[in-house]
């Protein structure tokens, strides 16, 4: 009765915090975010922009904490990689009909993903395996991956345990967690299309591009006290401000607010004054892949800006302080698996 009760009066608070916020929305709506900055473009139509009315600081639900995992980098080989025994697809010959039909357990259990994959599928010839191969190479910088897939693999699905299943022809493939996590990773990396919202844009070569400001502070904000502090909800953050990419999914922030100032110029219009906040960003790191479930690993940053806020005390812009801010964020859709890939769901 009390759990009932407490889950009444915070669903009862929440409820008065949304309507608080929704008051005079449509002179909010004026202030002005550029085309790729929109807090609309990762959160709902209605959200929660007073800034007495975001938490200053929350988490992902402890149930849906994004886990760690590889990135599977491309000059290893992607899913291809033999993880256990460390042999590249550059290194190591593409097993025949024949040889594949001749491994002893032990064999098996050392394949990569991608090969346990095919025979899994019953395809003894390593399609997925050599489309694999002939896309990456060991030449490529050493970031490149399918972090994209992998971070938001993390935050849809629960981490795997090792599994072991039958082909139609009663070969039995073991997978390790860290298999698992590979071709879940590959899924959303390489086959799901569709779903995906952005904020902000990637940061090129060009260090003075107006992709390399953003994503706008305020906006950042306001879906990360949003998203994580309201909904308790993770997202993915390119966390790396140059060129490479290193996709982290979101797992906690603190923020703390040290002065107030007068609108600068170039704030947004319709500002009265400007807060300054410091936040504690921790987002979920990777980890070496193993046979049960890597550990979660936790990392963060400290960012420093100042948030724009207009007559209603709502956030309608923002400017960083600190060089070290996020190059962009963006969440995906879960996805449903069809197709060749729906196997998969057979693996969590």
């Amino acid at each position: 009765m009390k759990t009932i009760l407490a889950l009444a009066v915070f669903a009862a608070s929440l409820s008065n915090v949304y309507a608080d916020s929704f008051e005079d929305q449509a002179v909010r709506e004026k202030s002005v975010w550029d085309s790729s900055n929109h807090p609309k473009h990762m959160l709902s139509k209605r959200y929660v922009s007073k800034l007495t009315s975001l938490p200053s600081e929350g988490s992902v639900d402890e149930e849906k904490v994004p886990w760690s995992d590889d990135y599977w980098a491309r000059n290893l080989g992607g899913i291809a990689y033999r993880w256990q025994t460390h042999e590249t697809p550059y290194s190591y010959k593409i097993l025949s009909a024949s040889e594949a039909r001749r491994l002893t357990p032990e064999q098996i259990k050392k394949l990569s993903p991608a090969e346990k994959f095919d025979l899994l599928k019953g395809k003894y010839k390593f399609p997925l395996t050599k489309k694999i191969k002939k896309y990456n190479s060991p030449d490529v910088p050493g970031w490149q991956g399918i972090c994209h897939g992998w971070s938001q693999a993390a935050i849809h699905h629960p981490q795997a345990t090792p599994i072991t299943l039958k082909n139609k022809h009663g070969l039995s493939i073991p997978f390790a967690a860290s298999d698992v996590h590979a071709l879940y990773s590959y899924y959303y990396g390489k086959v799901k299309r569709g779903g995906v919202k952005i904020l902000g844009q990637r940061c090129g070569s060009n260090s003075e591009s107006p992709s390399c400001t953003d994503v706008n502070a305020g906006a950042f904000h306001l879906v990360l006290a949003n998203m994580v502090g309201l909904q308790r909800k993770s997202f993915v953050a390119d966390v790396d401000t140059g060129s490479a990419v290193w996709n982290q999914p979101a797992y906690s922030y603190r923020t703390e607010f040290k002065e107030e100032r007068l609108p600068s110029p170039g704030s947004a219009p319709g500002s009265v004054k400007e807060v300054k906040a410091e936040t504690v960003f921790e987002y979920i790191l990777e980890n070496s892949s193993s046979w049960n479930a890597p550990s979660a690993r936790k990392r963060s940053k400290r960012y420093s800006y100042w948030l724009e806020l207009d007559k209603y005390n709502s956030i309608i812009g923002g400017s960083w302080i600190s060089s070290q801010r996020p190059d962009f964020i963006w969440k995906e859709t879960k996805g449903k698996f069809r197709g060749k890939f729906s196997v998969l769901k057979k693996l969590l």
